[in-house]
Order: structure tokens, then C-alpha cells, then sequence
């Protein structure tokens, strides 16, 4: 009786790779009945916040009770605030105090109305100066008495007058603008700046020492005129 030949090594090897092959196509088949995976989508992140835009930069003529005398239809001073001016910071406050031929108008009211004609007053610029230095103050020029025969500093001539008038400015005239009424007691610094006739000006205000120690600068072009003994005292902190 003749016996099956024996199975050899070849035909092993090819049954072991048909049964790996027939095992790989299942599961192949398997992982293609599957539903792919989810893909997960990152949120978007947050936008940033818009930054504010800071506030423009303002300029208004006042009519005062406390300004150095009644002039009509012309503002007894005028205020301006550079661009970006925080009102809820300590205040600082820049005087302008023109000379004789000058006025509040022309050295701070550029663009704003003439009272004489209505046109745009063409000014000398000292606004537009001030907010090239970036600083967060006010920039106020008083009107002086220029009308032949009255005494140029008019009230200002008495003590307590010029810190009267700083206390109209704030507490009542920009009360809206500076988030309420405010005082000298808001006020972290004074700078007096001086021309001409204005030196005089200064010298009187320094004299009378009605600020509570707050001007710390002095600005004089041709405009000492004979104080040079009350500047020295200031400087030295007062005698």
C-alpha cells in the first residue's frame, strides 16, 4: 500500500504565510468597518480686547468770576488738554502768562472763534508746543489786563485771587471734563511760564506764596525785570 508523500518544509512555509495573509485581510477588513476617530478641532483662542482710544485733545475759552478782570465777549482764559489727557491722574497744570501784546487767545485758542470777527484765531502755537513734551497736564493761559490805563494784573494783584481763579477753572468751568469738580488740593504741581510783561506776573504770584508750595518750574524769556531777589528766594525753598 503506497503512503501520502510527507508534507515539506515548503508547504509549510506556504500554509504558515496563507493563514497570515487570510488573518491580515480580516482585520484590514475590520479596521475599514470601523468609523474613523474623531478629529478634534482646536477652539479659536479668544480675541484680544480692543484697546480704548484715548481721549482727543480738547481746547475751551472761559468766562470766570475770578479771572483777572471782566473782558466781555473775551474769554478771561483759555484751557487746553493734549490728546490722550487722563483727568483721574494727579493734575499738573501749565501756566502761560503772555505779555503785552499778547493774549490768552493767541498763545493757547488756536482755531477757536475771534470774538471780534468770528473767524478762526491764527495763534502762535503754544498748545501744540505743550503736547510735544507728552506730558499729562493742562495747559492754561489767563487773559492779563492789556487795556490802556488799568493795572495789568487786575485781581491777581491780590493774595488769594490766582488761587480763587485755579479753583473756578477746576471745580466749576472743567467740573465735566475732569470727572467732577476738582481743587488745588488735586493739583501734584504748577509750572509758571513768563513772557515779557509776564515775568512781573510771575514774580507777584511767587511773592504772595498762595499755592501751598505746588509751583515747582519757572519759565522766563525776557521777563525778569528787577525780581531777580524773589526768584532767589524761590529757588532757595523760601525764606
Amino acid at each position: 500500500m503506497r503512503s501520502l508523500p510527507r508534507r515539506t518544509n515548503l508547504g509549510r512555509a506556504v500554509f504558515v504565510l496563507l493563514v497570515a495573509w487570510s488573518f491580515g485581510c480580516a482585520k484590514s477588513r475590520r479596521a475599514e468597518a470601523r468609523p474613523p476617530a474623531a478629529v478634534r478641532v482646536p477652539s479659536p483662542a479668544p480675541a484680544s480686547p480692543v484697546p480704548p482710544r484715548p481721549p482727543e485733545a480738547w481746547t475751551e475759552a472761559l468766562e470766570l468770576e475770578h479771572g483777572v478782570a471782566d473782558f466781555g465777549r473775551f474769554p478771561e482764559a483759555v484751557v487746553h488738554a493734549p490728546r490722550g489727557f487722563d483727568a483721574s491722574a494727579p493734575l499738573h497744570l501749565v501756566f502761560v502768562l503772555h505779555g503785552a501784546g499778547g493774549s490768552a487767545l493767541l498763545w493757547a485758542g488756536n482755531r477757536l472763534p475771534d470774538p471780534n470777527t468770528g473767524e478762526p484765531v491764527i495763534g502762535w502755537g503754544g498748545e501744540v508746543r505743550h503736547d510735544m513734551v507728552g506730558s499729562n497736564s493742562l495747559f492754561i493761559a489767563p487773559q492779563f489786563e492789556i487795556r490802556g490805563g488799568r493795572r495789568y494784573l487786575g485781581r491777581f494783584a491780590n493774595r488769594g485771587a490766582f488761587r480763587a481763579f485755579i479753583d473756578e477753572v477746576l471745580g466749576d468751568k472743567l467740573a465735566r471734563r475732569l470727572g467732577g469738580p476738582r481743587s488745588l488740593r488735586d493739583v501734584a504741581s504748577v509750572t509758571l511760564i513768563g513772557s515779557s510783561a509776564g515775568g512781573p506776573a510771575i514774580a507777584n504770584l511767587i511773592n504772595q506764596d498762595d499755592l501751598d508750595g505746588r509751583v515747582q518750574n519757572v519759565v522766563l524769556f525776557d521777563a525778569i525785570y528787577g525780581s531777580e531777589s524773589i526768584y532767589a528766594r524761590w529757588l532757595r525753598g523760601g525764606d
